[in-house]
């Protein structure tokens, strides 16, 4: 039950340093989640806990890191809704964000 405890204390802290983190990036960088900050939080935690999850279930073959840069990519797609025009040059959206030109905008380049 000690065990228990600590693990969930564990994963109240991981949740809200991802908070944290959620919050200045919208600070600092101009990234704004889709949805709130602690919603936000609570769905990335749920995807750790799951990769965690299943990395046990495997009995630890089943690696957490597998086809994590797709899903990570897959993931952010849909999670920031950064103005890139208005995003500092260092952003991260920024940089790996095509030139924005008039045919060119977030919204039509989805829609495509």
């Amino acid at each position: 039950e000690r065990v228990r405890g600590r693990i969930a204390q564990f994963y109240d802290r991981l949740e809200t340093q991802i908070k944290q983190v959620l919050r200045d990036a919208e600070l600092n960088q101009g990234l704004r989640p889709s949805i709130t900050a602690a919603a936000a939080s609570n769905m990335l935690l749920a995807v750790i806990e799951g990769k965690v999850a299943q990395y046990v279930r495997s009995k630890f073959k089943r690696l957490p890191t597998q086809y994590w840069p797709e899903q990570w990519q897959h993931l952010m797609e849909g999670f920031f809704r950064e103005s890139l025009a208005q995003a500092p040059r260092h952003s991260i959206a920024r940089q790996n964000a095509p030139a924005l030109t008039p045919g060119n905008t977030p919204l039509v380049a989805k829609a495509r």
